[in-house]
């Protein structure tokens, strides 16, 4: 039996097709199947809309910390399935992937996770940057691709699920402790689906930009609970460039303040940096963009953590819909 689980938060405008894409997916499948809706107390409708379809189990949760994995593991503990497969309500699943994914578990037993290919629904130069689940990723894999892939419950219960303190980068921290296991992560030429991040506009690439610091600040602040140090060595790199990016500008500004630089030291400077922006590729200023601002906002969220920290419950609450 296969179990397909949807996770969603505040996901009521693309959960219908994904939902329909997911019906289509498994009716090619050869085998019994059920479908899990996994709400993670959402704002929106997106309960009703999935309560709509007969065919769907919706359960509500209620985690203290909203992340993919608490959704995740709350839908892999419902379940009944041998092979899981785990979809975010912003995807619209390929109808042909299941049947093709079924086909690699069995050709590969030695298989723990197969894993297909994702595709952004938005073409423009901020989903190219941040989108590099779009690169074709074929063969044995150090971790899975973002947004989902079909994994052996059983390897699923021996890894003990998702890490669910992390906000971003929970497949990443999986492949971690997969690689340590010596589970194997098979990447198929198969389309998994079409993912939607709706980064169209500089404000909604910042406000990614906002998300990624703030998961990265809790990776540095709550180091102990962590799975895997790695993701505190980024943070805390992070961390230091910001202390420093500080320092340096405090002494810039100091030395133009008393006058120590001339003002024409400074305007060819910035003209200098200027130009250098220009030659820059449009990918580059990107880059230079999203650092700058991923560590000023990391360093924010830090300090606002250090001095709001309450001792938090992460223990998740299920609540079966009717």
């Amino acid at each position: 039996m296969w179990s397909v689980i949807i996770i969603g938060l505040n996901q009521s405008k693309s959960l219908g097709n994904c939902i329909e894409s997911v019906q289509k997916a498994c009716g090619k499948l050869g085998s019994k199947y059920e479908i899990i809706y996994i709400d993670s107390d959402s704002d929106d409708n997106s309960l009703e809309i999935a309560l709509s379809y007969k065919d769907v189990k919706v359960y509500l949760i209620k985690p203290v910390r909203r992340t993919a994995g608490a959704g995740r593991n709350a839908g892999a503990n419902v379940s009944q399935g041998e092979n899981l497969c785990f979809i975010d309500a912003d995807i619209e699943m390929d109808e042909n992937f299941l049947l093709t994914a079924e086909k690699a578990l069995k050709e590969h037993p030695e298989a723990d996770m197969v894993c297909g290919q994702l595709e952004e629904r938005l073409k423009n130069r901020y989903t190219e940057y941040f989108a590099a689940w779009t690169k074709r990723k074929i063969g044995w894999l150090d971790a899975p691709v973002g947004g989902g892939g079909v994994i052996r419950k059983k390897s699923f219960e021996k890894l003990r699920g998702y890490d669910t303190n992390l906000i971003r980068g929970q497949e990443t921290e999986l492949g971690f402790r997969m690689n340590n296991l010596n589970m194997k992560i098979l990447g198929i030429n198969e389309l998994f689906g079409v993912h939607d991040s709706g980064v169209d506009t500089l404000k909604k690439f910042i406000r990614r930009i906002k998300g990624m610091a703030y998961s990265y600040a809790i990776n540095f602040i709550e180091k102990e609970k962590a799975l895997n140090y790695k993701f505190y060595e980024m943070a805390k790199r992070n961390f230091n460039y910001s202390i420093l990016a500080i320092i340096i500008f405090m002494s810039f500004l100091s030395l133009f303040v008393f006058n120590i630089i001339p003002d024409s030291l400074l305007i060819i400077a910035l003209l200098g940096f200027i130009f250098l922006f220009i030659l820059s590729s449009l990918r580059k200023l990107l880059f230079i963009f999203e650092k700058l601002f991923l560590i000023w906002y990391q360093s924010f969220y830090v300090l606002k953590l250090i001095f709001h920290k309450k001792n938090k419950n992460h223990s998740i609450n299920i609540y079966t819909i009717y």
